[in-house]
């Protein structure tokens, strides 16, 4: 798939003009100093650009340029201005900002999918918009471990716990106002000893630093603190 980002501006300059022939020799007015050999310069560009990488383009376009005087060919003809047309081809180089190693549109240091196809909607985290399946696993409970920063792992699924209760309700409470930001939390039943506890969670990942990452992302988006 082609990517095209058609784009204008609008820029003025300051312009310094010597006319001479072919022979390199001044033109009589400007011999004769005549004229100021300077001027403002007003440029309106039209183009587009193919970018075929997070950081280079292709840019083709054209601009018309409109001086601030007369005399660019030495002759002043009329009560206009000097103008001209250009047309040009080249390549661009994006110095900073960020990284877009799919060009899926997501920076890549918040873009949890580096690498999803061309032309795939993708979600804020920059990941296919049609959500993972696991309806062939059921996350095994019985085999939770804690790995780190609030993710666990029954050894082949993984999840983010945002926090755990000893009362149902206020597990319930957070889940609740975690799906009304636009997530899907669920709630777990752990039993440690005699008691058991309820922890909200988020997933699934498939891997440990997928889950960091959308840790930190959510933790910045909806300022919900996280459970250690």
């Amino acid at each position: 798939m082609v990517i095209i980002i058609p784009y204008a501006s609008l820029s003025a300059g300051y312009l310094t003009f010597d006319p001479g022939d072919t022979n390199g020799n001044q033109l009589p007015g400007n011999y004769l100093n005549l004229y100021e050999k300077s001027s403002l310069l007003y440029t309106g560009e039209l183009g587009i650009k193919f970018p075929f990488s997070s950081k280079w383009s292709l840019n083709l376009g054209f601009n018309y340029n409109f001086a601030g005087t007369d005399y660019l060919d030495d002759i002043k003809v009329g009560p206009n201005n000097d103008s001209f047309l250009s047309i040009f081809t080249g390549v661009s180089l994006l110095l900073g900002g960020t990284n877009d190693v799919d060009n899926d549109g997501i920076s890549d240091d918040i873009d949890l999918c580096l690498d999803t196809p061309q032309g795939i909607e993708v979600d804020e985290f920059g990941c296919n918009i049609s959500p993972k399946k696991y309806e062939n696993y059921v996350y095994d409970t019985s085999n939770d471990k804690f790995i780190s920063d609030g993710i666990f792992s029954d050894g082949r699924l993984i999840c983010l716990q945002l926090d755990i209760f000893q009362e149902l309700k206020k597990a319930i409470a957070l889940q609740q106002k975690v799906n009304s930001l636009g997530y899907s939390a669920f709630i777990f039943n752990i039993q440690s000893g005699n008691s058991i506890f309820y922890s909200v969670r988020i997933g699934y990942f498939e891997t440990v630093e997928e889950a960091r990452i959308f840790k930190e992302l959510f933790f910045k988006k909806t300022g919900i603190r996280l459970n250690e």
